[in-house]
C-alpha cells in the first residue's frame, strides 16, 4: 500500500476532519470568553472632555445654536450677538417674575355710607356674578380680590329695582383700592358717579 492511499483513506480523512474541527472548536470558545480590553487613559480622557464639554454649553437665544460658557466669551460664536446681553435680559425676566411671584394680589374695597330712607337691601354683582347683600340703610364696606386690571360691579337697589353698572379699568392687581358708591335720594337709585382711590 503506497503513502497516498493511506494519507487519503477513509479512516485518516475522518481524524483529519474531526482535529480540524476540535481546533476550530477551542479558538472560538477562546475567543469568546476574553473580556473586553479596558479603556486606554486617553480614551477616558477624551470622553470626560467631551462630556463637559456638553454640560457647559448653552443655547443662544437669538440664533438658537449652542456655544461653549466661558468667563471670557462675550459674544455668539454662530451669530456674533453680545451675550452679556443676553445674559442680562434673561436675569431681569427672572428677577421680575420672582418679584411679581411673592407680591400678594390687592383688593377693591366698595363703599356706601348708608341711606337712611331706604329700607331695602342692595344686591351687588362683580363681573356679572351674584357676591354680596347688604342693607342700604345702614351702608357696607366689602372686599373683592383683584384678579384683573379691570373689574365690572353692578348694584340692584331692590325698592326701585333700579340697577346701576360701574366699569372700573386700568387697576393694577397688586394694589389696593377703595371705590366709594353714592346715592341720590330724590331717585333713590346709585348714582353712576364714584369716588376711586388708592390706598397704598
Amino acid at each position: 500500500m503506497d503513502i497516498f492511499n493511506v494519507l487519503f483513506s477513509p479512516f485518516f480523512m475522518t481524524l483529519f476532519i474531526v482535529i480540524l474541527g476540535a481546533g476550530l472548536l477551542i479558538k472560538f470558545i477562546g475567543k469568546s470568553s476574553n473580556p473586553p480590553s479596558p479603556k486606554s487613559f486617553s480614551e477616558i480622557e477624551s470622553t470626560t472632555q467631551t462630556h463637559v464639554q456638553d454640560t457647559n454649553s448653552l443655547f443662544c437665544s437669538n440664533c438658537g445654536k449652542p456655544y461653549h460658557v466661558s468667563e471670557s466669551k462675550k459674544f455668539c460664536d454662530n451669530c456674533g450677538v453680545s451675550l452679556v446681553t443676553i445674559s442680562n435680559q434673561t436675569t431681569d425676566r427672572i428677577v421680575q417674575s420672582q418679584t411679581q411671584t411673592n407680591l400678594k394680589k390687592g383688593v377693591l374695597t366698595i363703599t356706601f355710607d348708608g341711606c337712611w330712607t331706604s329700607f331695602f337691601a342692595t344686591e351687588i354683582y362683580i363681573n356679572n356674578v351674584f357676591r354680596f347683600r347688604e342693607m342700604t340703610m345702614s351702608g357696607f364696606s366689602v372686599n373683592v380680590p383683584l384678579e384683573s386690571s379691570q373689574i365690572d360691579i353692578e348694584t340692584h337697589e331692590k325698592s326701585t329695582s333700579h340697577k346701576t353698572k360701574f366699569k372700573i379699568k386700568d387697576l393694577d392687581i397688586y394694589k389696593n383700592y377703595t371705590i366709594v358708591l353714592q346715592f341720590n335720594r330724590l331717585m333713590h337709585e346709585y348714582s353712576p358717579k364714584y369716588e376711586l382711590i388708592e390706598t397704598n
